[in-house]
């Protein structure tokens, strides 16, 4: 599956896997992959996310907050299959812009997309509107092709 990701969405799917390990999560969900996006730091998404003052010590928080753990780690950290469907989603974005490989933007479409509970609840405890959210990242078409 992951011979479509660039570099760049490789890269938050390894960051999510060890946000799992670090959280004592054994599951990477679709909260640990917006923690993935957010802890890489690098292209669009994160001038989107340093815009709105999203950072990975608040997020963490929230999702330690809104998630319990459940410290059964197994070394292959299996995904749950919202995080599954947030990553085809984010093929379909990809899809969508005439593009042939899943950046991290489109994870982080996807993601606001599906309209996962944790995730947007981490969203709103952060005081960012995931909607605006959306709409911003958006406008970086216009302006990039990150």
């Amino acid at each position: 599956m992951f011979e479509l990701f660039t570099e760049e969405a490789v890269e938050v799917v390894i960051l999510a896997r060890e946000e799992s390990r670090d959280l004592d999560y054994y599951v990477v969900s679709p909260e640990l992959l917006l923690l993935g996006l957010i802890r890489q730091g690098k292209g669009c998404v994160a001038k989107v996310f340093a815009s709105q003052g999203i950072n990975l010590e608040s997020a963490r928080f929230e999702v330690k907050y809104i998630s319990r753990s459940s410290k059964l780690y197994n070394q292959e950290t299996p995904f749950t299959p919202n995080a599954k469907k947030a990553l085809m989603l984010s093929l379909q974005e990809a899809d969508k812009r005439g593009e042939k490989f899943i950046t991290a933007k489109h994870i982080l479409l996807a993601l606001i997309r599906q309209k996962d509970k944790k995730v947007i609840s981490v969203l709103k405890n952060l005081g960012i509107e995931p909607e605006k959210l959306l709409t911003q990242l958006l406008q970086t078409d216009h302006s990039s092709n990150s």
